[in-house]
């Protein structure tokens, strides 16, 4: 007689059944946790709650806040949360509006490792700075030859918006007299004038058509470049335009020319 493999008996088929239901009942008590491939993210840069909530750990039991497949895609339900990021987006301004795939939001923000990893780091390593207007070319490391991270130059508790202070307090450390008299004559706005590219420090006159010679090499840009200032306060922008060679332009004919 063929004996019957126990799990087709009605006691085997019980038996799966009741363990079906438990795993179920664990599975939806958990949130759907049990799939969970690691903890979230307890990290919170702008320490301020989205949705009731300082981190993403504070919901990890809540799955369906992240996925919901068949449903929705996961760009949505981030920008559901995160709305300032979604205004960048629609409005073209903002940090986000200059990142390429800015909807796959897990190629910047990977999650599920653990409670003390930060979010915002793969973003910040792939995002081109370039594309800001401004690039690091110039500042990858301080005046101490010490890499610069982000913090160096933004104040990121609130956004990454440049912070114009850090400009001028870390490049009057260096040259407190040259900060004093540039601001004075160019105004705080740093980057009306600098891209990141430029190395005006280093700027060799003797290359352009008009070597500075004699009392010429004490003046000021501005001195014979007298309509580099175009607009004034906060927003002073410098642009260099030609000056005149005409002696006559800064010199007064002198007395024993005429005639």
């Amino acid at each position: 007689m063929k004996r019957t493999h126990p799990l087709f008996t009605l006691p085997g088929f019980i038996a799966t059944a009741l363990l079906l239901v438990g795993l179920g009942i664990v599975v939806w008590h958990s949130g759907g946790s049990a799939f969970s491939p690691g903890g979230l993210s307890a990290q919170n840069s702008i320490q301020t709650s989205l949705g009731g909530y300082y981190s993403h750990q504070e919901f990890e039991t809540r799955c369906s806040l992240c996925h919901a497949p068949l449903e929705t895609t996961q760009d949505k339900l981030c920008l559901a949360c995160h709305e300032e990021i979604s205004q960048q987006i629609a409005d073209g301004a903002g940090t986000h509006s200059l990142v390429d795939e800015v909807y796959q939001c897990y190629r910047c923000h990977t999650e599920h490792k653990g409670p003390d990893y930060n979010i915002l780091n793969p973003g910040l390593e792939r995002f081109d700075h370039s594309r800001t207007g401004f690039s690091l070319v110039w500042h990858q490391v301080d005046y101490a030859a010490a890499p610069m991270d982000c913090t160096a130059c933004h104040a990121t508790q609130g956004g990454f918006s440049a912070d114009l202070d850090h400009c001028s307090s870390c490049h009057s450390e260096r040259d407190a007299a040259f900060m004093l008299k540039h601001t004075a004559q160019f105004g705080v706005n740093c980057l009306a004038c600098h891209d990141g590219s430029d190395s005006l420090a280093k700027f060799d006159h003797a290359q352009t058509n008009f070597p500075l010679t004699g009392k010429h090499t004490a003046l000021d840009c501005t001195q014979c470049h007298q309509d580099v200032v175009i607009s004034g306060g906060s927003d002073k922008k410098a642009v260099f335009k030609v000056a005149s060679t005409g002696c006559v332009s800064c010199h007064t004919e002198p007395s024993q020319h005429l005639g």
